[in-house]
């Protein structure tokens, strides 16, 4: 430019940040674990509002319930699901709320817009919800929505439980575990509703003394919830009869020493899955006596919708006739504190119920929009066409699988053996199974006729995927002309006829995806062919762009799970040796991704006349520049680490600090020295350091000021527990490298005993992979 030298530069970019998209008070936000098992990834992301269905509505969310995991299922699990205790909530964290009616379905007959309402269903952490009508229920004017939203999932279990199935009646008894969580609370409510006689669970002083003084429940009739003399307790006070009906949320010997306490003819009614779903066994022998066993789980509830409505219906007429009330104490969250209101409730402390509040009395959103962020999600068009020329290869079929999982329907594929591979109708199969339509086109990409007739039966048209290849490895003073046009022509004259055939249809293409290689980029040896092949690719999607065309071109270096590198060991072998990360299977198809998400077209701009070039490339993805083994090492094999265009990757290779700055950065420090010299794992100090450094993670889990922090106090006087646990154990694997289950790491007795385990472990690790 002008007489001066321009020289281009790679930058590197994470897929996640470069898919992230913001928010607006508008967006239906929604809270979600980004990695289950670690509570300080929770965070609210924008989504797009559902459509409604003729029976639905759609609640603008003001409070929503937290509950811990009362019947242990997939529907409610919030804490333990957050902590990847149980599997995840498919639907999303929540299983309450109230709120407000914004739209309706044209089948809603008993709900309008404006109604205030509660709801129960799966996935209520959210700014917006989508309901069938069902399961939502307008509620009077004198409730709170913070009130309100404490009631749908406890009640519809206890109303259910006591009253449908337990029949219970005035005069009768009941025992209630846990009683001062919010099921508890609700059941209580519901026993005085007719007269029971209560007999109750609880963990603590704190709660003993809200059931005497708030419920009115005799001192001696309050049994600890965590140990078997509960049944000496429970047979004093009813004179060896027993309770007629028992609530049980208690697992292992707990469950059993429950089912001893019912008296005959009683019921037994389980609300917990623990046993049930670890094949527990009973003793058969109570049933000799009348009493039955009966299990009132929510997420079975819920398959059936009109059974759901009456007890909702119930849950209203208790309230207005006074009998019951919300589940009180309630502690209530702004929607910014979700993780503090999540760890409080881990820790099993909490009285009544948690709440999460949404909005404010004047509407306004307490989620921080401005904030919030999420990982675009690709939806495609189930009623395009998507044409892959080649695709038949490894790493193509992984492609098509991407592109079906996420809603394509109908695939046409161009190969010069289309339907000759041995197991090109068992993969045909597999698509069609999956709801796509697969058409197989026989024919070379070289050929403009076949081009244009597998353009013509590609209805709907709106993406091209050119992933031709053909190799002719040789060095180039040996190379023939034949070699050197068999590996051009398909990149070339493919491409080309691609391009033209699509315009003289006149087909509007919603992205144009070229399939290149890193050959283009850094060079290799014997591929001179290849490495202008696809050269000209990615000048041609910047000619696509400078004609308002969407086009995008990935340079993949070496895939090593998947396509034609995974099946060469050798090829394997040497990027061992040398160091080579190479590409991973899912790193090909972020890019993907990536290349259809991010498809608006970017211009230069003529105009500009600076000293230095403003243009940016962001068409253009390189895959694969990363190495194991740091570029200033004198051991680096990587051929372009003296490239000028990659300068920046000198910089993001360097060695780690000093071990300055924040704990986090001490260990990472101090990890990554242990890696290049094993030897100081087995210094005393290194084991002292990996404690304090063990220890202050622990302290950020529990909320507790480092100031406390004594490696010699034991793990359980720290508050180091099962849940807690669960955190730690991730944390640990992440940064350590192997496992540690949760008994052993409160059986290690001190964080310094942890640090002794972290060092030998690692230690063992180091040698057997440099064995």
């Amino acid at each position: 430019m002008d007489g001066t030298v321009i020289v281009p530069r790679a930058y590197p970019v994470v897929t996640k940040d470069e898919m992230t998209t913001g928010a607006t008070v508008q967006d239906q936000m929604v809270l979600e674990s980004i990695k289950p098992g670690r509570l300080t990834s929770l965070q609210w992301s924008p989504r797009e509002r559902s459509q409604l269905s003729a029976r639905d509505v759609e609640v603008e969310v003001y409070a929503a319930g937290l509950n811990f995991s009362y019947c242990g299922g997939r529907f409610d699990s919030d804490v333990l699901g957050a902590l990847n205790v149980v599997p995840y909530p498919d639907a999303g964290l929540g299983a309450e709320g109230a709120g407000v009616v914004r739209r309706v379905g044209p089948e809603v007959k008993d709900l309008k817009v404006g109604d205030r309402v509660m709801f129960l269903m799966a996935g209520a952490f959210t700014t917006y919800a989508v309901v069938p009508d069902e399961f939502c229920m307008r509620i009077p004017d004198n409730l709170s929505y913070d009130d309100a939203a404490t009631m749908p999932a406890v009640y519809v279990t206890t109303i259910e439980a006591l009253i449908n199935v337990g029949s219970l009646s005035k005069g009768q008894s009941i025992l209630i575990h846990s009683a001062c969580g919010g099921v508890g609370i609700a059941a209580i409510n519901l026993a005085q509703m007719v007269g029971a006689e209560i007999y109750a669970t609880v963990s603590n002083e704190d709660k003993i003394k809200l059931l005497t003084d708030t419920y009115g429940i005799p001192r001696n009739r309050i049994f600890n919830s965590r140990d078997t003399s509960l049944y000496e307790g429970v047979m004093r006070e009813t004179n060896g009869v027993g309770v007629d009906l028992a609530l049980n949320s208690l697992a292992g010997e707990l469950l059993h020493t429950t089912w001893r306490c019912v008296a005959e003819f009683g019921k037994m009614i389980e609300i917990g899955k623990r046993d049930l779903i670890e094949a527990g066994q009973l003793d058969m022998a109570g049933f000799l006596a009348g009493r039955s066993y009966h299990g009132v789980f929510v997420d079975m509830l819920i398959t059936r919708p009109s059974h759901c409505k009456r007890i909702l219906k119930s849950l209203v007429v208790y309230f207005d006739q006074d009998h019951i009330g919300p589940v009180k104490p309630t502690t209530v969250y702004d929607a910014g504190s979700v993780q503090e209101a999540f760890r409080f409730m881990q820790q099993g402390l909490h009285i009544g119920k948690l709440v999460i509040s949404l909005r404010g009395p004047d509407e306004s959103l307490k989620v921080n929009t401005e904030l919030a962020t999420s990982i675009r999600k690709l939806k495609l068009d189930e009623s395009a066409s998507y044409l892959l020329a080649g695709g038949l290869g490894g790493l193509g079929r992984s492609v098509a699988r991407y592109l079906v999982e996420h809603g394509a329907r109908h695939i046409v594929f161009l190969s010069r053996n289309a339907g000759s591979g041995p197991d090109d109708k068992e993969f045909v199969v597999e698509l069609e199974s999956l709801g796509c339509k697969v058409q197989l086109v026989k024919g070379s990409v070289n050929n403009k006729q076949d081009v244009v007739r597998a353009v013509s039966v590609s209805q709907n048209l709106k993406v091209i995927l050119q992933a031709s290849m053909v190799l002719r490895d040789e060095n180039f003073a040996q190379m023939k002309i034949g070699d050197w046009r068999t590996t051009i022509q398909p990149k070339v004259e493919g491409t080309w006829s691609l391009h033209h055939a699509t315009l003289e249809a006149k087909i509007d293409l919603d992205f144009f995806i070229c399939f290149s290689s890193m050959s283009r980029t850094t060079g290799l040896a014997g591929q001179s062919n290849y490495a202008c092949a696809n050269t000209f690719l990615d000048a041609f999607v910047q000619y696509r762009q400078s004609l308002g065309l969407p086009a995008t071109s990935i340079d993949l270096g070496a895939v090593r799970d998947a396509g034609y590198v995974a099946r060469d060991e050798a090829l394997l072998k040497r990027m061992k040796v040398t160091g080579s990360k190479g590409v991973t299977e899912l790193e090909v198809l972020e890019a993907v991704s990536m290349g259809i998400l991010s498809k608006s077209v970017v211009k230069p701009d003529p105009t500009k006349n600076t000293e230095v070039a403003e243009f940016v490339d962001q068409s253009n993805l390189v895959l694969g520049l990363l190495f194991e083994i740091p570029l200033s090492s004198p051991e680096s094999r990587a051929l372009w680490k003296n490239d000028r265009r990659m300068a920046v990757y000198h910089n993001s290779s360097t060695d780690a600090s000093d071990g300055s700055g924040s704990g986090g950065d001490v260990l990472k420090a101090f990890l990554s020295n242990a890696k290049k010299d094993a030897s100081v794992l087995k210094a005393n100090e290194s084991v002292q350091l990996l404690a304090v450094e063990i220890g202050r993670k622990l302290f950020s889990f529990l909320l507790k000021s480092e100031d406390e922090l004594d490696t010699s106090v034991s793990l359980s006087s720290l508050g180091l527990d099962s849940l807690v646990g669960v955190e730690m154990r991730s944390w640990w694997r992440q940064n350590f490298g192997f496992d540690i289950t949760v008994l052993e790491m409160l059986g290690m007795g001190t964080l310094e005993g942890l640090g002794k385990h972290a060092s030998q472990g690692m230690l063992k690790l180091i040698d057997s992979e440099s064995g």
